[in-house]
């Protein structure tokens, strides 16, 4: 006689292909997770703050990486405050070393420092490399602030009839990331929200249609996700909800 399924593993999967919807079945104790030392950079960030908090909420060590610590969440048992700029490569090895997990979610607040995004996802990959920390998940932002959906691809498409230039923004930022041995994924959201979390969300790696929003919430949870899980390592995911 065949045994039931246990509860914890029933969800709901929804989807064609490659875009896949989540969603718990039924009300279910969320499982605890196992400590982990996280190093999150912009952490002061609107989406960084998602990941501090819900970071902390699932139990892990969080070291919020920022260059104004006073914009970071509030002092907590888990939570080291580490001021520093990412163009300071001594600083980002300093703060990557003894840490299991990286998560980037860095955005300019000025035309320089999209320049010093790419310098600091440098510093990053170098001081992963070189103490031996292999999971980093990166958020990059858009330039055009309309996420990673239809609108994106449509700009990518007109980017091969241009002139060609010098790889920067986009490419500049993750082709150190693609060329490294590191463990990455690169999270692409469709137009981020300052909404509640619905717990809901699409994903695609095959350029197959997802939701135009979805809420920085529901995007830090999905990249907390990827701690542990191979599903999206070395990929690109477009993510809407």
């Amino acid at each position: 006689m065949k045994r039931p399924l246990p509860e914890e593993l029933s969800v709901s999967v929804m989807g064609r292909g490659n875009a896949v919807t989540y969603g718990p079945s039924r009300k279910q104790e969320e499982p605890r997770e196992a400590e982990l030392p996280l190093l999150i950079f912009g952490a002061a960030g609107r989406t960084g703050r998602c990941l501090v908090e819900q970071a902390l909420a699932r139990g892990h060590r969080v070291t919020a990486f920022a260059r104004d610590p006073s914009t970071l969440p509030p002092p907590h048992a888990r939570l080291r405050h580490l001021q520093g700029s990412v163009e300071d490569a001594g600083a980002v090895d300093a703060a990557v070393r003894e840490q299991r997990v990286v998560l980037c979610a860095l955005g300019p607040t000025g035309r320089k420092d999209r320049e010093s995004i790419a310098q600091g996802t440098e510093n990053i990959v170098t001081a992963m490399q070189r103490h031996h920390v292999r999971r980093l998940i990166y958020m990059p932002y858009h330039e055009q602030g309309n996420g990673w959906g239809p609108a994106a691809l449509f700009e990518k498409l007109m980017a091969t009839l241009r002139p060609r230039k010098t790889a920067d923004g986009w490419q500049q930022r993750v082709e150190v990331i693609r060329e490294s041995s590191l463990e990455w994924v690169i999270v692409r959201p469709t137009r981020l929200t300052d909404g509640p979390a619905s717990g809901r969300h699409q994903v695609s790696i095959d350029q197959s249609k997802v939701p135009l929003r979805i809420a920085r919430a529901d995007v830090a949870g999905f990249m907390l996700e990827q701690l542990h899980s191979p599903r999206y390592v070395r990929k690109s995911p477009v993510i809407g909800g």
